[in-house]
């Protein structure tokens, strides 16, 4: 007999427990990752979230841009260590 490994999500598995205890448990396909149904979740999911990645990705570089201007600033400002001639 040859072994399947199935991968489930941890909320699902979760959620699977619960009802398994309850006695009402009943594994849905989508609750898995290699069937077509998660994977058409998992892609209108991702289709969904596509403002939150804009989103982060937008403060993430907002963030860098002002970390790069306070540091050319500071060391456009500092004393320089040689003197000039006289």
């Amino acid at each position: 007999m040859e072994s399947t490994w199935h991968t489930y999500r941890p909320a699902d598995v979760t959620r699977a427990a619960g009802a398994i205890a309850d006695g009402t448990g009943a594994l849905q396909p989508h609750w898995r990752d290699d069937t077509p149904e998660a994977k058409l979740l998992d892609q209108r999911l991702r289709r969904k979230n596509l403002a939150g990645d804009i989103g982060c990705a937008l403060v993430v570089a907002v963030a860098l841009a002002i970390i790069v201007t306070v540091l050319v600033i500071s060391w456009n400002d500092a004393p320089s260590s040689y003197s000039t001639p006289s």
